[in-house]
């Protein structure tokens, strides 16, 4: 997800209606490369200003190429890709591709065609990059099919109209009825897939239909105990962190995490092929001493035994080894279930 961001990024100034600066397609093009140049430029320069240029690539280019990559192999996310496409999103991957092909017939060769296939082409980089096959890795490609579709549909009916002879009506009007009957059809059926959720938000009940993973799901009064026992035992400049993906309840408690690895679960993926693993380790060792948070919140999952000292799970990662060795001796236990474990600090 942090590729894709930066990526898409440097798509702003490309979308741009640069028709009005009345350039030559040679011009126009210079004018894409040359914001897009300009932007990356300023990003680098902007960052090595604050200081945080290093981090930056540490974090968004090192530890994903060396640590987070998947073992899957390209060719299987390239099926997993064209499994989605004909399957899920078959009809919106063909009028897209339509809508696309109308579009450059109709305009020619024109920036904003261009500028939605580096869109398109920038969302599956960053999926093959990842490599985790996550569908929000491909999110992306919806507005676009969706706004493609809509062209196709457009030309369509523009070429129906324009038609010379009785015959190409004919043609015209019925393949653009089929592509409007199908989109409405496939639409329909997308909304109907969702109608429990959307059920939820019109009865104004904000809350997840279902969960993945139940276990350690919280509920509003589960998170309401947490932020009072914290807000109660903690003063607001002092420090606090969890462990997991409960990342609601040091927003909603007001405590600043004593690392700056606020999403922790990054730490469970770092591996030795990584360059920073090392000096990752270390800095969040010496946070937990330097700013040591009052309170330690970690899933009940993450813990087998909770006698006395505690022991880290056989594979656990070094960081949550590092963790569990300063919670022995330094931490009690504040509230504990079936889902989650607070520590208080001594």
């Amino acid at each position: 997800a942090s590729f894709i961001f930066g990526l898409l990024l440097l798509d702003i100034l490309g979308c741009l209606n640069l028709e009005t600066l009345r350039l030559s397609r040679i011009g126009h093009s210079w004018s894409v490369l040359g914001g897009f140049v300009a932007l990356i430029g300023y990003t680098l320069i902007a960052g090595w200003l604050i200081g945080n240029l290093g981090d930056w690539y540490d974090q968004t280019i090192l530890y994903n190429l060396q640590s987070y990559s998947s073992e899957s192999s390209q060719l299987e996310l390239l099926f997993l890709l064209a499994g989605l496409l004909s399957r899920s999103w078959h009809w919106m991957t063909l009028f897209a591709g339509l809508g696309l092909l109308t579009w450059f017939y109709r305009r020619g060769l024109r920036t904003e065609p261009i500028i939605i296939v580096g869109i398109g082409l920038t969302i599956i980089l960053s999926y093959f990059v990842q490599g985790k096959a996550f569908g929000y890795h491909l999110a992306g490609l919806i507005p676009l099919l969706i706004l493609l579709t809509a062209v196709s549909i457009d030309d369509l009916l523009d070429i129906f109209i324009e038609a010379t002879s009785a015959q190409r009506r004919w043609v015209y009007g019925i393949v653009a009825l089929f592509v409007i009957v199908i989109t409405v059809m496939g639409t329909v059926k997308k909304f109907t897939a969702f109608l429990p959720q959307l059920r939820t938000i019109a009865r104004g009940e904000f809350r997840p239909v279902s969960t993945v993973d139940p276990i350690d799901y919280l509920n509003a009064d589960e998170i309401q105990t947490l932020v009072d026992r914290i807000q109660a035992g903690s003063a607001p400049d002092e420090y606090f962190l969890q462990w997991g993906r409960h990342f609601e309840i040091g927003y909603l408690s007001q405590r600043r995490s004593s690392t700056r690895f606020i999403s922790t679960p990054a730490l469970d993926f770092i591996s030795d092929r990584f360059d920073k693993a090392h000096h990752w380790i270390a800095e969040f060792s010496r946070d937990l001493i330097a700013r040591s948070p009052v309170f330690i919140l970690i899933n009940r999952s993450s813990l087998g035994s909770l006698e006395t000292p505690l022991v880290a799970p056989t594979g656990a990662s070094a960081a949550f080894r590092t963790l569990v060795e300063r919670i022995n001796g330094n931490y009690r236990i504040a509230l504990v279930s079936e889902k989650i474990i607070l520590f208080e600090r001594n």
